[in-house]
């Protein structure tokens, strides 16, 4: 293979790569809202997104919301997801990352990484 025929196969491969995973310093606003699950173990509780911060409330402990420091998305591995690397801080600054896979189909649902079995789905305000 000759240099020139090199040369492109590394510049295609290298703009999948970049296609396939992005990176900003804000959520999307596909998945802003407030997410809850029907799941016993999560009763009560809830995701709260905006484009700059992503809270995680209980109606009976209170809240924790983190500012977005930095977003990375790429195609996830279940069918039509995404999978969003949420990098942010709490309030005395310490550094939190965070995983979120979001699916569109049927008004979008989020799972958590950490927590694949348990379904989120955005509240109708």
């Amino acid at each position: 293979m000759n240099t020139h025929k090199l040369w492109w196969v590394f510049i295609c491969l290298f703009s999948f790569f970049i296609i396939q995973c992005s990176t900003s310093k804000s959520l999307p606003l596909e998945i802003a809202g407030k997410w809850t699950t029907d799941s016993q173990a999560y009763k009560g509780e809830y995701i709260e997104i905006s484009s700059q911060s992503i809270t995680f409330g209980s109606e009976t402990a209170g809240s924790f919301t983190y500012t977005i420091k930095k977003v990375k998305e790429e195609k996830g591995h279940l069918h039509n997801s995404t999978t969003y690397r949420i990098f942010c801080s709490d309030e005395s600054g310490v550094e939190n990352l965070f995983t979120l896979i979001y699916m569109p189909d049927d008004n979008g649902t989020l799972r958590q990484k950490s927590s694949q079995d348990t379904v989120w789905k955005r509240t109708q305000s």
